[in-house]
Parts: structure tokens; C-alpha cells; sequence
């Protein structure tokens, strides 16, 4: 049986590959190999052979904890908007807002 090849460039950060390569190394696997199982694995399973996560940034950190500190000010009764006399009495005997 023949195996044909490919030869594919991509961009990789280079502190990153050489991260990986010493890593693989370590384990006796080269890049292409790791690929190779890589791609393999993702053919066989139809799917990431990983979960990938979603990595929060510290800015999203920062305005999740804003928008809690702020939740945490709003009024703790919701109005029934369906009954406008009901709301209009909630207004009126709020002292805090």
C-alpha cells in the first residue's frame, strides 16, 4: 500500500514549538508524529480527543465582579409589571432608591 504525504506549513509561536518539541522529545515523539496521532484520533473520534476550556481574561473577570457588586445594590423585590397599581405602590414605599 502506498502513503502519499503532505507537507503543510502553519504559523506557530516559536517559544511555543520549541515548548512542545522539547516536551515531546521527552517522550520520544517527534512534532510530526504527534500530529500525525493528533489527526488520527480527531478522524477516529469525529471530535477533539480534548475538552477545550474557555479561558477567562482578567478584564472578563473584572466586569463579572462589577456587574455582581452591582447586582448586589439593585432592590431585592421584583415588580409584577402585569399589575401597574401593584408597581406604582412598590415606587412609592421604596425609601432606597
Amino acid at each position: 500500500m502506498v502513503t502519499r504525504t503532505v507537507q503543510k506549513a502553519y504559523r506557530v509561536d516559536a517559544g511555543l514549538y520549541e515548548q512542545v518539541e522539547d516536551t515531546l522529545f521527552k517522550m520520544g515523539i517527534s512534532v510530526p508524529q504527534a500530529i500525525t496521532m493528533l489527526f488520527k484520533r480527531v478522524v477516529m473520534e469525529q471530535r477533539l480527543p480534548f475538552t477545550p476550556a474557555v479561558v477567562k481574561s482578567a478584564h472578563q473577570i473584572d466586569v463579572e465582579q462589577r456587574i455582581g457588586l452591582l447586582a448586589e445594590r439593585l432592590p431585592k423585590t421584583v415588580l409584577d409589571l402585569a399589575d401597574p397599581a401593584e408597581a406604582n405602590q412598590t415606587l412609592t414605599d421604596c425609601s432606597t432608591c
